[in-house]
């Protein structure tokens, strides 16, 4: 897979983390995982998601729809994506933004326990 320039940084990123991938690899644990993290994530970042999920729909199968992708569902709350529906890739980079999103949660919350404790 060739490294990718989108308008989307984070997305590149994601997508360069994945480059390696080994679906072997991705376990049943792993994707029940990111569906626990994702519904603690707040409203912002599960918006990052559905930008990654379109983005990927876009870029990576080369949609044009202006459809919603991989069958999502509406309901009172917004958009619900079942996690079977995406491909493994996408999985593994939302996965990975995932990881991303808590490690630099835990990071700032270190940074203003220092500065309190200043």
């Amino acid at each position: 897979m060739s490294t990718m320039n989108t308008s989307f940084p984070l997305f590149d990123t994601l997508l360069q983390k994945c480059e390696k991938f080994d679906i072997q690899n991705f376990t049943y644990d792993e994707q029940m995982d990111l569906c626990s993290k994702i519904s603690e994530m707040d409203a912002q970042s599960q918006e990052i998601i559905y930008v990654i999920i379109r983005f990927y729909d876009i870029f990576i199968e080369k949609n044009k729809s202006e459809a919603l992708p991989y069958r999502p569902k509406l309901n009172k709350n917004g958009i619900k994506f079942e996690l079977n529906n995406l491909p493994f890739q996408l999985q593994y980079m939302l996965l990975q933004f995932v990881k991303m999103h808590f490690e630099k949660c835990r990071e700032d919350e270190e940074r203003q326990k220092k500065l309190f404790s200043l």
